[in-house]
């Protein structure tokens, strides 16, 4: 069955099947006539398009609400995927910390061995060592915890390398806004549901004039003098005096005069949240880029010149601890900058009713 089947099965009333009998009793004997009949419903010109109208609108606002529903649970998962990567982002980096911690842990033991006093400095570097460690198996856990929440949404095992898409340089203002208002599930659910009301308003006004019944019938009529077949044929056709569809009519319009307020404060509301999720989102890939480049490209230079000091005796444990930990925060913050960068994103995808990207 088509929809367009489905659609008419639903405004299409039923026929009226009718069977009597009836028993006379006059003084000459009893008789009986017996009576099959069918009353159909004739709706009146125009009257069947609305309802088709309006029955095609609500198909549209169903459409409309599982298009905003899959929207939502997108950037749900979307935001969820964007904590998973940062937890494994901080667990990778904190490994690497770790690492790197054990290795001057080494150099150092080589070195007590070798006679040379490095009693401080061996307690100083395991109680740096210990505390990455237990900072490491937290963070993991906080991985392991989010990567379930992503395998619960999406109904897969989360497994592999996590990565956040990079937007592509941004579409300007005009043309997001332009978008979303031809696209926001929302402003699409509520003109529905205005053209639904339009359509009930145009529907209630034919309704001043109640639809007519055409009754078609057989009747047999038995007689102690005579039995005889014949037919029955009638109309029924209620007259408007009262009921004029006066409350139906005022329904209709009271509730498209609110969806269209409704609709006129989306359009308001997306012409300057779009323009201020764009700026917040152009403002954080800038901060991410500037830190990139000021930030994470020096920390090779500063790890080998603390290295180096420490190796040649210029400093002691201390500098080479302070530059590890300065490494650490570092990447820690560039991470964090990236997980900003997601949340702009997506808030901006939210308000454009689009991804930008796929991570």
């Amino acid at each position: 069955m088509s929809g367009a089947d489905v659609i008419g099965a639903s405004i299409r009333a039923n026929p009226v099947l009718e069977v009597a009998r009836e028993q006379v009793f006059p003084a000459a004997g009893s008789s009986e006539e017996n009576r099959l009949g069918l009353q159909v419903p004739i709706s009146l010109p125009g009257k069947r398009d609305r309802r088709v109208a309006i029955a095609q609108s609500g198909v549209a606002i169903a459409q409309a609400r599982v298009q905003e529903r899959l929207q939502e649970l997108t950037l749900e998962f979307r935001s969820v995927y964007g904590e998973a990567y940062a937890a494994a982002a901080r667990g990778e980096a904190l490994a690497a910390d770790l690492a790197g911690l054990r290795r001057i842990e080494r150099v150092i033991e080589a070195r007590a061995k070798a006679g040379e006093s490095a009693g401080y400095d061996l307690i100083r570097v395991r109680l740096a060592r210990s505390a990455a460690e237990a900072r490491l198996a937290s963070e993991r856990a906080e991985a392991e915890r989010q990567r379930a929440r992503l395998a619960g949404l999406a109904d897969l095992a989360a497994t592999g390398s996590l990565k956040l898409g990079t937007p592509t340089p941004l579409p300007s203002e005009d043309d997001l806004i332009t978008y979303a208002l031809a696209h926001r599930s929302e402003l699409l659910t509520v003109r529905a549901e205005r053209a639904r009301a339009e359509q009930a308003i145009d529907l209630a006004q034919q309704h001043r004039w109640p639809d007519p019944a055409v009754a078609v019938g057989l009747k047999h009529t038995s007689e102690p003098t005579s039995q005889g077949l014949g037919y029955t044929l009638g109309l029924t056709w209620p007259l408007p005096f009262f009921d004029r569809a006066q409350g139906e009519a005022a329904r209709a319009s009271a509730e498209r005069e609110r969806l269209g307020l409704q609709e006129a404060a989306i359009v308001a509301r997306l012409r300057s949240d779009v323009p201020a999720a764009r700026k917040a989102l152009q403002q954080r890939l800038d901060a991410r880029a500037r830190f990139e480049r000021d930030a994470l490209a020096r920390l090779p230079e500063m790890t080998r010149i603390a290295e180096t000091a420490y190796t040649e005796g210029d400093q002691g444990i201390v500098l080479l601890l302070d530059a590890s930990q300065a490494a650490l925060d570092t990447r820690l913050q560039a991470i964090d900058l990236a997980l900003s960068v997601h949340s702009a994103q997506l808030e901006l995808e939210r308000q454009v009713g689009a991804p930008l990207t796929r991570p």
